[in-house]
């Protein structure tokens, strides 16, 4: 049901009914690991582009990202409410593009599992995605016989703690663990004030 060739051509990876992934050496035509277990027929497979990482996904509504040398997991499954009937993964092999039966497509990181921005939303199935060549826009489209172009939302790389930071020094204001806003006292609002080494 699925097929990818590796970027150097040297392993095969494939999906088939029977709910499993396998990666093939082409020159032996032997299995490279055991196969990465699927809950359902596996429709869709990639390769990053260094051949790194192979992205499987299927009936069960996941993609499956995992370590072409050890057949481990390098994140959380990335999740869709209905089949999934496309991959992709961006130019720089950080972002990976599902589109799915449940009428969207989805931009997630790839190295946390996380979307990245709301889902590009269609009015049926999503049938194909891909990423252009500079990795800034993607373009998705199906069964409603349209494909739509999107813009990839910028992520900004900043520390959280700096951003926490600025925030409270901003505001006066502390998000505590439990959810409630604790207003900081004027001494422990200087206190945070002062240069960090």
């Amino acid at each position: 049901m699925a097929v990818a060739f590796s970027p150097d051509g040297r392993t095969l990876l494939t999906g088939s009914d029977d709910k499993k992934a396998r990666l093939w050496d082409v020159a032996t035509g032997q299995l490279c690991l055991p196969p990465i277990q699927h809950d359902g027929p596996v429709s869709v497979a990639v390769f990053s582009p260094d051949g790194k990482t192979a992205i499987t996904g299927g009936w069960d509504g996941l993609a499956r990202l995992w370590d072409v040398k050890t057949g481990l997991p390098i994140a959380p499954p990335l999740r869709h409410g209905g089949f999934l009937r496309a991959l992709a993964i961006s130019p720089d092999g950080r972002t990976v593009l599902t589109g799915s039966y449940d009428r969207t497509a989805q931009l997630w990181d790839k190295f946390t599992g996380k979307p990245i921005g709301p889902a590009f939303r269609h009015e049926n199935q999503v049938w194909f995605v891909a990423f252009s060549p500079d990795g800034r826009a993607v373009l998705s489209g199906g069964q409603e016989n349209t494909a739509h172009l999107w813009n990839v939302p910028t992520q900004i790389d900043i520390p959280f703690g700096q951003v926490e930071r600025s925030v409270q020094m901003e505001t006066g204001m502390v998000l505590l663990d439990d959810g409630t806003l604790h207003v900081l006292n004027s001494s422990e609002w200087k206190a945070l004030q002062s240069p960090v080494d």
